[in-house]
Parts: structure tokens; sequence; C-alpha cells
């Protein structure tokens, strides 16, 4: 069994504990079973509560998204199983299990939204409906963007630990960009001949560029192929606004 982290701070809310966790990086359940056993799975020190905390970020978005996935992509080989897995009772191991995914279940059914014929606006990009593929109806899945940027905010202050040994501080600001489609082949334009590429199996490629100029990370993160955001974290002006001083 691994040791727990020496006492430090925790590398998402940045407090200091005497115990530690550690914390996958990228979540476990999101390799696809494509991954090869040999890749080492990044990990970071986390209190117990954000670990818990970012964990249900993690499953509520594998869920939204892995309902979302085709089965049998590589990239993604195994994620949608588990998705369904998640609300289905019968793979319950007992009583309160199958309450839990049933509850699950109900939950994600209210929230769905059924269309004749899909919106033209809304879509997370490469998550719309598949073009060689033939729909008797659309149901989409909300996915709300404040989980999103947790989890991409949890990923890059793991990541810059990880890699570069450098704990993000308060100071530093976080932006998550979600582009178009067709926005793509540009944002990773930024990224040619100045970036570093880890793959970590086929699941996820993950582009990093440190500028030194004004101490900023960008990252380019795919994920299954499909889910592709973009991160910047940089220095942000602590300053007090002048609007602000001296008010009671």
């Amino acid at each position: 069994m691994a040791r727990r982290p020496p006492p430090g701070k925790c590398t998402y809310c940045l407090r200091h504990f005497d115990k530690l966790t550690w914390d996958h990086v990228l979540p476990l359940s999101w390799y696809p079973s494509s991954t090869p056993h040999d890749i080492a799975k990044w990990k970071a020190p986390a209190c117990t509560e954000c670990n818990r905390r970012l964990g249900q970020v993690e499953e509520d978005l594998l869920l939204r998204l892995g309902l979302c996935l085709e089965p049998q992509s590589i990239s993604a080989l195994g994620i949608s199983h588990k998705a369904i897995r998640a609300i289905s009772p019968q793979f319950a191991k007992d009583e309160r299990g199958r309450k839990a995914r049933e509850l699950k279940r109900q939950k994600l059914l209210g929230e769905a939204i059924h269309f004749e014929t899909p919106p033209q606006e809304g879509f997370l990009p490469h998550f719309g409906p598949l073009p060689w593929l033939s729909y008797d109806g659309y149901h989409a899945v909300l996915v709300r963007e404040d989980t999103l940027r947790q989890y991409a905010e949890k990923l890059v202050r793991g990541m810059a630990l990880v890699l570069d040994n450098c704990l993000l501080g308060p100071e530093y600001k976080i932006d998550l960009h979600v582009v178009r489609q067709e926005g793509d082949r540009q944002m990773l334009k930024l990224f040619d001949g100045r970036s570093q590429l880890y793959h970590r199996g086929l699941g996820f490629v993950i582009r990093r560029m440190v500028r030194e100029d004004d101490q900023a990370w960008m990252y380019a993160i795919h994920i299954w192929e499909r889910l592709r955001f973009y991160v910047v974290a940089h220095p942000g002006d602590l300053r007090e606004p002048e609007g602000n001083r001296g008010a009671a």
C-alpha cells in the first residue's frame, strides 16, 4: 500500500494539513480500458475534503459525458459502459447501492431534454449528433459549466505540481476555454513547436506550454478524442479596485 503524502499543502485548496491523501490527477475511472497497463498514473497530495469534493465532480461528469460516447470507440473504450452501470440498479451490490443508482437515474432522466431536430447552438463541441449515424430523436444531457470549470482547474493544478513541481498559489487565475469545433485547429496552432506533448494512453492527450515572459501555463486537453478544452493559468491582478477602497 502506498504511503500517505507527508504533511503539507493540499494541491487544490492550498491549506496546510498534517494528514493528506493521494489524488489521481487524471481520475482512474476516466482511463479507457484500452490504456496500457504500464502507464504511470499521476498523483498529487490532497486533503480529504478536496479529494471527496472533486471525486463527486469527476463522477458526475463521467456519467453525463459517458452516456454520449460511442461504445466501440477505442479512445473511450469501456467509458460508456461505466456510465450505464452507474445508473443501473441491477449492478449494485446491495440495497443501498440500488437506491443510489436509481436516484442518479431519475435525476438524469428528469434533467434530460428531448428534441425532434437538434438545435444549432448549445451542444458541447464534438458532442453533437454524429453525421454518419441516423437518429429517431435527440436527447440532450445537461453538463454544467461550473462543473467542467472545476474539473479543468483540478487537472491544471495537479499537472503543474506533477510536471513542474509548482504549486499554483492563490494569485493564479485559471481560465477555461471551450471553442467551437472549427476553432480547434486554430487553437492547436498556438502550441505548434513550442509545447510538450503527453500521451496518457489513448484516452488523454495533453499539450502543455510554459510562457516564461508572463509566468503563464497553457494547456490543450483532449480526452477520449471528444472532450476538448483549453486552459490558461496566469498570475491574476490581486489589487483591490479603486471604488472598493475604504468601503465599510
